[in-house]
């Protein structure tokens, strides 16, 4: 999931009201919603609600949108991994490597014990191995943490408390065998990147009629390649900071479940996903205060102190990249098919 604003978002505070709110609650739902449909759900008029989300896009709140891809359904896998910079200009370095290094969809800056997250797409364990010897060729890092992510339990943007209001977490789908081509995969990068691109923008760039495209992708989405459109929001906007959470974990499977619940019920946590690697499980948390951070720890500590073995606590500072794709995908299936 998206973790911060891009770096020239503003990170002055926005205050939403009520209509603010129920607008940004559809757009959770859908980012490509029509105007006139989300008019109709909040009761205010198209030009009120195109006002509203101007204003919530010039301000900063809405720094974007991102289609979500199922990776898995492409046959790719994503591998996070913690490392450490020594100096500043090490992290420059390693930021700059990885921004035009394709197969990285992640860079994140943090606070704590290690410097950066990276995360690198790839078919198999060998594949990875082989793209993170190539970024970091003839530049040793400190690489720690390092998780492969098998299964995605939350996925959502804000806490539903926040908004006032509560609204369906995306749910979870079955991918429905359906091949892709070239087309659909340049149509899955292009909205990767910008979810609201209109349809007869993706008809030109793909060369497709605009009917070829609706078709597409109602298909990638029944289908499950993708999973939902987003928007990419601003938390210092809101007043929320990010934190991840790492756990490692080991005792029945009873034990386990009732701790996937607890986060998965947990008003404090937008992202869980279970890992395998030096870490069971890697959380994102947004809160407004480091308070609030503190007693969602304890609470954990405390309530599952006969399986929580370690954890490790980072506040994400800074976003550099982080994209649900890698421009590597669809150059692999042309290099296949030549």
């Amino acid at each position: 999931m998206q973790v911060l604003p891009p770096e020239s978002a503003d990170c002055s505070l926005f205050w939403l009201d009520i209509k603010d709110k129920k607008i940004l609650v559809v757009l959770l739902e859908d980012m490509r919603t029509p105007l006139s449909q989300i008019a109709r759900r909040v009761g205010l008029s198209r030009q009120t609600v195109e006002y509203r989300i101007n204003k919530l896009q010039e301000h900063r709140v809405i720094a974007g949108s991102r289609a979500v891809v199922n990776l898995n359904a492409l046959g790719y896998h994503t591998y996070h991994f913690f490392l450490n910079a020594k100096t500043l200009a090490e992290e420059q370095e390693i930021i700059a490597r990885a921004k035009q290094f394709d197969a990285v969809n992640v860079i994140i800056s943090y606070t704590g014990r290690w410097s950066l997250e990276l995360s690198i797409i790839a078919r198999t364990p060998d594949e990875f191995i082989a793209l993170s010897e190539a970024l970091f060729s003839d530049f040793p890092v400190d690489v720690a943490g390092q998780m492969l992510l098998i299964r995605t339990i939350k996925s959502t943007v804000l806490p539903p408390a926040f908004l006032g209001q509560s609204f369906p977490l995306p749910r979870s789908k079955k991918t429905i065998a359906a091949a892709v081509d070239e087309k659909d995969l340049h149509l899955i990068e292009m909205l990767s990147d910008d979810a609201t691109k209109p349809v007869a923008l993706l008809a030109k760039q793909t060369t497709l009629s605009t009917d070829a495209v609706l078709y597409r992708l109602k298909k990638l989405c029944r289908s499950a390649h993708i999973i939902e459109f987003r928007p990419i929001v601003n938390y210092a906007a809101l007043g929320l900071s990010i934190h991840t959470l790492l756990l490692k974990v080991s005792g029945s499977a009873a034990a386990i479940h009732k701790l996937e619940l607890f986060l998965q019920e947990s008003v404090a946590t937008i992202w869980i996903a279970k890992a395998f690697g030096d870490w069971n499980y890697i959380i994102f948390i947004a809160a407004a205060t480091m308070d609030a951070v503190h007693e969602f720890i304890l609470l954990v500590k405390s309530r599952f102190s006969g399986i929580l073995r370690e954890y490790e606590a980072l506040y994400a500072y800074k976003e550099h990249k982080y994209t649900y794709y890698s421009r590597a995908i669809r150059k692999d299936f042309s290099a296949k098919k030549s």
